[in-house]
Formats: structure tokens, sequence, C-alpha cells
């Protein structure tokens, strides 16, 4: 029911310079594990590529066109929401401390999971990597060698309290697709988006909520020790607290996450996988089709000169 699916680089087509790696095409029969079963799943990946000799440093997104029906979706400054074959983030590792060679990797759990509806059906299906600004990045890797590892967890039985035709979801936060509001309003550390929470799910109960998170290069510069948080606003009670100096209390926090840089040398990123915060819970839908993403040194006070773009990734988990 469960499987895991290995995609290595050299099992493909390569699309003709210089596009090259960034484009290939697979055949894969679906039909050959279809009568296994024929529920939905939900799918993870990890990613790494050869050695590049090259200081390029840039996130990018692997897409998938193998006809399943995501509930993934991303958001943009138009109410509601569409739906992406995006799997989630590969980042650069610097191999040495003179960052001569790096590799475009991501771990497992560094990425939320997505749920597709059924198996994918089409049997000639095409992996695409793009960066933020969704274009392929050219040369793709300078035409490098890699694997990328996709595995499918079939998603069994569901309690009958949130059974239906979505219930559990990602969401993309493509800082590209929202309003920046920063002062000045170039500035990505408040950010506005626009969405129809209700077409997304017809749970009616809490979600647990995790996410990941990644950003364009930084400056060489970057303070390494610096500490930030992310606070989402959702209009929907978040069973999470934080205490008061002054007298004893519970207060909800909008936090979600506490991050850092995690390259440095020649530029660096800020970022965090799916399995360095813990989870937060929602005690409903969220109800706030206008919302804003806040980024915040670790005291609450505004983070400065945050130019670059960036990605947040959020799973929507029914409970």
């Amino acid at each position: 029911m469960s499987f895991t699916l290995f995609l290595p680089s050299t099992q493909g087509v390569k699309a003709p310079l210089p596009t090259g790696s960034a484009e290939i095409t697979y055949n894969f029969d679906w039909n050959a594990i279809r009568p296994l079963y024929g529920g939905n799943y939900e799918i993870s990946f990890c990613f790494i590529s050869e050695a590049l000799g090259t200081n390029f440093n840039r996130t990018i997104t692997p897409l998938v066109n193998w006809g399943a029906l995501p509930y993934g979706y991303e958001l943009g400054t138009q109410n509601g929401a569409y739906l992406t074959s995006t799997l989630g983030t590969v980042s650069v590792i610097r191999e040495d401390l003179i960052n001569v060679y790096v590799n475009y990797t991501a771990y497992a759990n560094q990425n939320v999971p997505i749920h597709i509806q059924g198996l994918p059906h089409v049997n000639q299906f095409t992996v695409t990597f793009e960066d933020f600004r969704r274009k392929i990045p050219t040369p793709f890797l300078f035409n490098a060698d890699y694997m990328l590892s996709i595995h499918f967890r079939a998603i069994l039985t569901l309690p009958k309290q949130i059974q239906g035709t979505n219930c559990s979801f990602s969401v993309i936060l493509n800082s590209k697709n929202g309003q920046a509001l920063g002062q000045p309003a170039v500035l990505n550390s408040l950010t506005e988006f626009n969405i129809d929470w209700s077409i997304l799910s017809e749970h009616k109960g809490r979600f647990r909520l995790s996410s990941c998170f990644t950003t364009g290069a930084l400056p060489s510069d970057v303070a390494v020790d610096s500490l930030n948080r992310i606070e989402l606003d959702l209009g929907c009670n978040h069973n999470s607290f934080i205490p008061r100096l002054d007298f004893t209390a519970a207060n909800h926090t909008n936090i979600i996450s506490i991050f850092k840089p995690v390259v440095t040398g020649v530029g660096g990123q800020f970022g965090y996988s799916r399995d360095q915060n813990l989870p937060v819970i929602l005690n409903s839908l969220p109800q706030l089709d206008q919302f804003r993403t806040q980024f915040l040194r670790f005291d609450g006070t505004q983070m400065p000169d945050f130019i670059t773009d960036w990605c947040l990734t959020l799973f929507f988990e029914a409970i």
C-alpha cells in the first residue's frame, strides 16, 4: 500500500540545454501499483545532487505533473487559492569552508507533507525545478545528476468525525505572491495574503499546524547569532501560550516557529525544516481571508532589512 519511488536523473530524458536536468521526463506504469490500494496518499520527499564546483546559492522547488489531484495550494494577492504540484523546497548545503563545492539537498522531514487524491495516473510525467519567481534557473545544477526520492504513505482510515473529500491540506506562501507591507514596502518582514479558506477543507474541528521555511540568498554579513520568530494571525485561536513579565497569566500567542541562519559564508539563508519546530494546534479552520505573516526578532521587536524572497509552507492536519 505504501511505497517509495526513486527518480534518478539518469533514468529520465533531460530537456535540451540550457534547461537540462531542470526538466526531466520519466516513464512509469502506475497501473502496476494501483490494484494494491485505491485511496489517498500522504507524500514526502528527499533530494540530493552531485557536488557542484560553484558558490551558486538559490533555493529551488520541484514540481511534478503526474495527474494526481493535490490538496496543496498556493496563494496570491487576490482571494482564493489555486492547486499546485510543488513538492516543497530544496536548498544549498556547503561542502567545504571556502564554498567551492555545494550540494542541493532536501532531507527527509525537511518539508511538510502533501496529500494527494489517489495515485497519479500520467505514465509519462515531468519533474521540473523552478525558483521563487517560478522561472527555471539556468544553468540548473550545471546539468549535474541528482536523486529524487518520493515516499507515498497510504492514508488507510480516518476517524468518522474528520472524514470528507478534503480534510488535511497544505498551503504554500511565496513572498512573490503576497503584498509586502514593510517600511519601506519592499521589505518582506510583513506580508499580506488573500485566500478563501472555506474551499480548502470540510473539516469543522481542530487542526495540527506544522511548517517549514526557507529564504533566498542573504548578504554574507548576516548575523550568525540572530534568532527570530514567525507570527501568523489567521483569525482563529491557537492553543499556544506565552507568559507575561508583569503578572501571572497565560496569554495566547500567534508564534508558529523560531528560525536562524542555516548557511554562512558567501551568502547565507534563513530557514528551518519541518522537524526543527513543534506543531501548534488551531481550534478551527482559519477565518481571516486576508491575513499577514510577520517576521520578528526573538524578543518580538521588528526584524529589519528582510528584503530577500522567501517561502513558508504550512501543513494543516485535521485532528
